[in-house]
């Protein structure tokens, strides 16, 4: 082999050992460096929390950078791997090449080498030797700088901030913890732990930790956007605009900073400022927003070979504080939208859920706040649109929740059947207590609490714990007659929560719907007693004095619960009911007339108030024209209708209008016991028996199982069914023998089933309750006169002419019915004889 190649190699192998020596000597002072640039930044900090002063972010920021400078592979000493490697490859295609042009043949036996081939083999062995043990230097020093780099408190940092970003939240507040004990004056440390236990939803332990921040340093900016985003979520707008003003100068102009800016100020009611600062966000170039850089790339990541600049622990924090910022910014108008909805100004409402909406289209959410505004403000058809927006596109739980904010909100608009509809197609797509909940106050608004009390029991087997659940169904089972059961259930739940309002209310109600005025006075004093701030329970309270005479007592309930917050128009409606009740009728229609003029969720029952009172007073024509005003309002409520029907049958007797009145209730719910029961009223003043009768059976099918007694047995009579309805009658009367209108009915049901001792007995008892009673004196004449005791019918038919004149004649005239009495014509003529012989 020429000696010039073996020259070449031996250069060579000098030339690699100088390079992985200069590589060695270079990484390991890179390393050196790094690291005692890292034991400056902790004495810096030891230093700093001695001397009880805030780590400032410009040294986390110096630190931070020269990390990540030592994180960065060295070129040269990486191009010097790659070089030796190249010529201890050239040094072996040259040694290769040098022997073929040789003459000697090469053999594997060293013994037939000669010392050319030994001195190149050698050579080439140093070579591979010298290069491997270079590279595995390269890489020793560069994994022995990552592992202390890893090791120091921002490498922690970088960790807990991967952590977050992964969702892995408790790992993060772990690693949070750790560097808080390391670097307990770094306010960035308590920051990341505040915003770190609000998306844990620990609030508390969030706002204290955002304190400690700022008293570390008061201008710390993450700390500020923190508190802030903390505060508005709380309802501390003040709070919020306070930290967010306190920012540097620096950071007051970022996008993320004026969305809670501008949530703040619209909390506030400073509506006009804060849309003007919204859409200035709005029309920002998205670069702006851009310019927030993502929390996976916010510092730099494991990735060794990164060649972008970091980004600093703060700047990170901050992009993640502000993103948040902007779903709480979002979160804030919605909720605004809603307050409007509670203050009547659905206009408002509206227009803050559609600005919402602007910056975050197709958020389902607002989408559904604003269907239910629409549908509040009359407006179903967008409401609708809303909602199918809602639904388009969404999983099932999507689906249920809008479905049934839809049944609530037909609910709301009076429409009985769409509601439903709404919470049975809400169920079949995934079966929720709330649903069932709504749907069981549905059923019951229609008067069917047997099927209200199933929905309640499937509502507790998916919530048996819900308190509010339970009181209601404590109430259905008071509807069905099961009082005993409802007042066992309604005292073990003030037992359990003796200041459970709710459910002092719901019973309350239940003890006035059946007359239990001197237990609901107790109870009513140990309701106000626990709740004494309850606006609601007052109101209720007024009711239960009213009812006993108490009006003064009443009214001045009425007034504390005004001072406590209660509705103004609610207030004026309820004042009113009780002044009526007193026949205090000038005073009751100048109360509520404000009520029943101005917009309000109140209008209504205000309305409705004002027309009874009107009635009352005689002034029909002004009832009327409330109710006219009512079916415009509650187009899809039956009982407006109804109520309406029946006032123009008091006003011109069974008209087209009324049949009109009774026919659409009908048509908005086939199923109204009282619009049939109603329609069949209506029959039988026009003296169409036969309809009369249908409706009263169609009534009647839908009572099969009814508790009402009372409804019941008034059903049994309009059907002619005597003997049931003598049944249920009876066991009235047992319950109540001086119950004048029931004992009448008893009284009518016999002698109609030719029972006529009986009615004669029970309309005597009636008599002796009151002598000047027209109905009873009249009823006891006819029930003589169908025993054909004609002499003594006369003669009680003459009293009736001399003692009632008119009025005698216009009972006969509307009483007396040849389809309904046995003996109508012996009656008739009894009846007539009486005015032969007084006249």
């Amino acid at each position: 082999m020429d000696s010039s190649i073996v020259g070449a190699l031996g250069t060579g192998l000098s030339v690699t050992t100088f390079l992985v020596g200069f590589s060695s000597i270079r990484l390991r002072g890179q390393r050196d460096r790094a690291l005692a640039h890292s034991d400056s930044v902790v004495r810096d900090i030891i230093r700093a929390s001695s001397e009880g002063r805030a780590l400032s972010d410009a040294e986390v920021e110096q630190s931070t950078h020269g990390i990540w400078e030592a994180r960065q592979i060295d070129p040269v000493a990486r191009w010097g791997v790659y070089f030796y490697w190249t010529v201890a490859t050239l040094m072996l295609i040259l040694s290769t090449v040098g022997g073929l042009k040789s003459d000697g043949t090469f053999t594997w036996n060293p013994e037939d080498w000669s010392a050319d081939t030994f001195t190149v083999i050698f050579l080439l062995i140093l070579q591979i030797g010298v290069c491997s043990a270079g590279t595995a230097d390269y890489r020793f020093v560069q994994r022995d700088l990552i592992s202390r780099l890893d090791a120091s408190s921002l490498g922690i940092v970088e960790r807990a901030m991967a952590a977050r970003d992964t969702g892995e939240l408790e790992q993060a507040l772990m690693l949070a913890d750790n560097l808080a004990k390391r670097l307990p004056s770094w306010p960035w440390v308590y920051a990341f732990k505040g915003h770190l236990l609000t998306t844990l939803d620990r609030p508390e332990e969030a706002l204290a930790e955002f304190d400690r921040a700022i008293a570390l340093r008061s201008d710390d900016a993450v700390a500020r956007i923190g508190r802030a985003e903390h505060r508005l979520v709380a309802g501390d707008a003040q709070g919020a605009l306070d930290d967010l003003d306190a920012l540097p100068p620096s950071r007051t102009s970022e996008t993320g900073v004026l969305r809670l800016k501008g949530s703040a100020l619209y909390k506030l009611g400073r509506r006009d400022e804060a849309v003007a600062l919204l859409s200035s966000v709005v029309r920002r170039d998205p670069s702006d927003a851009d310019a927030r850089v993502a929390r996976g790339e916010a510092l730099a990541g494991p990735e060794i070979h990164s060649e972008h600049h970091p980004s600093s622990p703060i700047a990170a924090l901050g992009a993640v504080v502000l993103e948040e910022g902007e779903k709480v910014a979002l979160s804030t108008l919605s909720d605004i939208g809603r307050e409007s909805l509670s203050r009547e100004d659905v206009d408002t409402a509206i227009q803050d859920f559609t600005f919402a909406l602007e910056q975050s289209p197709g958020d389902r959410r607002l989408l559904r706040l604003r269907a239910d505004a629409y549908f509040r403000n009359g407006e179903l058809e967008a409401g609708r649109s809303d909602y199918d927006a809602a639904m388009s596109g969404a999983d099932d739980t999507q689906v249920a929740i809008a479905l049934r904010q839809r049944g609530a909100s037909y609910r709301r608009a009076g429409d009985a059947s769409e509601a439903i509809a709404d919470f049975t197609a809400s169920l079949a797509v995934q079966p929720t207590h709330q649903a069932y909940f709504y749907r069981s106050l549905e059923y019951e608004w229609l008067g069917r609490p047997t099927d209200a009390l199933t929905d309640i029991d499937a509502a507790l087997g998916l919530a048996p714990n819900d308190d509010d659940y339970l009181s209601h169904r404590a109430s259905l089972l008071a509807a069905t007659g099961a009082h005993a059961a409802s007042d066992a259930l309604f005292r073990e739940i003030e037992i359990r929560s003796p200041s459970n309002a709710h459910n002092y209310y719901l019973w309350l109600g239940a003890l006035l719907r059946r007359g239990a005025v001197i237990d609901a006075l107790a109870l009513s004093a140990r309701a106000v007693a626990s709740c004494p701030t309850d606006a609601d329970l007052r109101l209720i309270s007024a009711q239960v004095r009213s009812q006993n005479g108490q009006v003064d007592r009443a009214l001045l309930e009425i007034e504390e619960a005004r001072e406590l917050g209660a509705h103004e128009a609610q207030a004026a409606y309820l004042a009113a009911q009780v002044l009526a009740g007193a026949d205090r009728m000038e005073e009751a229609e100048d109360r509520v007339n404000r009520a029943a003029e101005e917009p309000s969720r109140f209008r209504n029952a205000a309305l409705m108030t004002r027309h009874r009172i009107r009635r009352l007073a005689g002034n029909l024509e002004g009832a009327l024209s409330d109710l006219d005003v009512a079916t415009t309002l509650m187009p899809n409520v039956p009982a407006v209708w109804v109520e309406r029907g029946c006032l123009r049958m008091t006003m011109d007797g069974p008209t087209e209008d009324a049949l009109a009145d009774f026919n659409h209730a009908l048509t908005l719910d086939a199923n109204s016991i009282t619009a049939l029961n109603h329609l069949s009223d209506y029959y039988l003043r026009l003296g169409d028996i036969s309809a009369a009768v249908a409706a009263a059976e169609r009534s009647l099918s839908l009572q099969e199982n009814s508790e009402d007694r009372v409804g019941l047995a008034r059903t049994l009579i309009r059907a002619h069914r005597w003997d049931e309805a003598i049944e249920v009658l009876s066991d009235i009367v047992r319950a109540s023998p001086s119950d004048a209108e029931h004992l009448w009915q008893l009284a009518a049901a016999y002698s109609n089933s030719n029972r006529f001792e009986e009615a004669e007995a029970t309309f005597s008892a009636l008599v002796q309750l009151d002598e000047s009673n027209l109905n009873a004196l009249a009823g006891l004449a006819v029930t003589i006169s169908q025993q054909e005791r004609s002499d003594d019918a006369v003669r009680a038919f003459r009293v009736l002419r001399e003692q009632f004149g008119a009025a005698a004649q216009e009972w006969v005239s509307t009483h007396l019915f040849e389809e309904f009495l046995p003996k109508y014509e012996v009656v008739k003529a009894d009846w007539d004889s009486s005015g032969k012989e007084t006249g």
